[in-house]
């Protein structure tokens, strides 16, 4: 138990009349001094009271630095490479300048808020979301190492994310965009757009998953490009793997590609074999991502796409053209390789055509007789695909 004694009589004139003592649980006296008795009898309360519930925080830990205890979580934190080179980019641009070297528990959930918003005058709100997770990451960690009793991460409000709806690329604006490249990264468009590959997956394509006889390919890894240093396989994006069906343009397009630049570069894949990649950049090196970029960017300018338009909008032309010619959002989600079909809706809903027309045929097919309404051939009418008329 804890103890309060007087240490002089200059009633409180001194800052330190009364001590109080508790004994911690790793058995070593932890004291205080307090001007008034009541005040010291209060803290013995609080940290014996503390014990008993398991809170009990070593006073000390709560003195270590934020980068410190920040840096010790990035060693253990685990990611694609991809992830975590963009992590070390976000905590030393924009967390440890703010944090690093404050004592962590001496970060308050109003210096959070601060940050937060200070970081959303010069940031995207999607980044500060991505940023903010972090920190919120790195305080629950502590949390968990005992380092610190709670995170000043609650109830902290982040800015609004708007992400304007999807608008894809019309099929004369792929076409447009494709005549537009250099003839060695046209194969390379084509297949992005006919198999809605992600850049990455579509640059680290190899010989050995691309099957002609059957006219599918297989997607097992995509091809990360650091800022410095080689280029070198990674795993798809949340592990997306999966088998995609081509058609004949796709095939057609890429026996075009290999006679005129027949594939020969190989590289170290996840699978721990060397394979050979089937686009290269002019020099025959794997295609760096900024290359295809600047390439991508030339022929989007010729071509009039819309300003902003990326590789990216090929995978977005693919999902949409599955979706107009009726595909469920099973099969889009299926062949976009997307961990749920919630995130295929959240991108893609709004592609889908409207049910107002289906629903208006199957009501009026069942009470238009009730209330003396002529129906034609109501069978044949909600037998259609939904969204055939307008709404």
């Amino acid at each position: 138990m804890g103890s309060v004694k007087k240490r002089c009589s200059c009633v409180g004139r001194c800052g330190h009349s009364w001590q109080a003592t508790y004994r911690r649980p790793d058995g070593r006296e932890q004291t205080k001094s307090f001007k008034r008795q009541v005040d010291a009898e209060a803290w013995v309360a609080g940290m014996e009271l503390t014990k008993h519930r398991g809170d009990w925080i070593d006073p000390a830990n709560a003195r270590r630095l934020f980068g410190d205890v920040a840096r010790k979580w990035r060693q253990n934190h685990i990611s694609a490479a991809s992830t975590l080179q963009k992590l070390d980019n976000d905590l030393e641009k924009h967390i440890y300048p703010t944090f690093a070297n404050k004592p962590i528990g001496a970060i308050a959930r109003s210096d959070v808020q601060a940050w937060v918003k200070g970081r959303s005058l010069e940031l995207a709100p999607s980044t500060v979301e991505v940023i903010y997770r972090y920190v919120s990451s790195i305080f629950r960690s502590a949390v968990d190492d005992g380092i610190i009793l709670k995170s000043p991460c609650v109830n902290i409000k982040l800015p609004a994310i708007v992400r304007p709806p999807v608008v894809p690329l019309t099929t004369e604006q792929v076409g447009a965009v494709i005549s537009a490249l250099p003839s060695r990264f046209r194969g390379l468009a084509l297949v992005s757009a006919g198999a809605g590959l992600r850049p990455g997956e579509a640059r680290g394509l190899t010989v050995p998953w691309f099957n002609f006889l059957k006219r599918e390919l297989r997607v097992e890894q995509q091809l990360w490009t650091p800022q410095t240093g080689p280029s070198y396989m990674i795993r798809p994006k949340r592990g997306s793997v999966g088998t995609i069906p081509v058609g004949d343009a796709v095939v057609t397009g890429l026996a075009q590609h290999f006679e005129e630049f027949p594939p020969s570069t190989r590289i170290l894949c996840v699978s721990g074999q060397e394979e050979t990649l089937l686009f290269t950049d002019e020099k025959g090196n794997p295609l760096r991502r900024q290359r295809w970029n600047e390439i991508w960017n030339r022929a989007a300018k010729k071509a009039d796409l819309p300003p902003g338009a990326t590789p990216h909008d090929l995978r977005h032309f693919y999902a949409s053209l599955l979706i107009s010619k009726g595909a469920s959002v099973k099969a889009v989600q299926s062949m976009l390789r997307h961990k749920t079909a919630t995130e295929t809706l959240n991108t893609y809903a709004h592609l889908w055509p409207e049910d107002n027309a289906l629903v208006r045929r199957a009501v009026d097919a069942e009470l238009n007789p009730i209330v003396g309404v002529e129906t034609t051939d109501p069978t044949a009418d909600i037998s259609r695909t939904s969204g055939s008329e307008e709404g």
